[in-house]
């Protein structure tokens, strides 16, 4: 079987493949090479920002985020990782900014529920 390299969702959904067995490396280069062919594919932006995130390149990841955000403004989950990025970093009244953002968009979320019962 030959893969089609100018099909863009093959690459991104063998990146996300990588990335759930955690084989990040590999995980990385798919992702990249999907956004080679569509450099506006939000969820690819997340995803790689994703990968980043877990290796530990903090940094990349809030910019990846925040190019996925510019063309999802909507997407609870770019919203809860950059604040949970900004929480590694101490920077806590960003991080509840984006929680409290990602809750505008899914306040059933499990991942930021937490926060719908703080009191900010």
């Amino acid at each position: 079987m030959e893969l089609d390299e100018s099909y863009q969702e093959a690459w991104l959904n063998l990146g996300i493949f990588y990335k759930r067995k955690k084989r990040f490396k590999d995980a990385i280069h798919y992702l990249e090479k999907a956004l080679e062919l569509n450099a506006e594919d939000d969820f690819a932006l997340f995803a790689l920002g994703h990968v980043h995130q877990i290796t530990g390149n903090g940094d990349l990841a809030i910019e990846l985020y925040k190019k996925s955000l510019a063309l999802n403004p909507c997407s609870d989950s770019a919203w809860n990782n950059l604040g949970f990025e900004h929480a590694k970093r101490f920077e806590f009244k960003k991080a509840i900014q984006m929680y409290v953002r990602a809750l505008q968009f899914d306040a059933e979320s499990e991942i930021t529920g937490i926060i719908s019962s703080m009191r900010i």
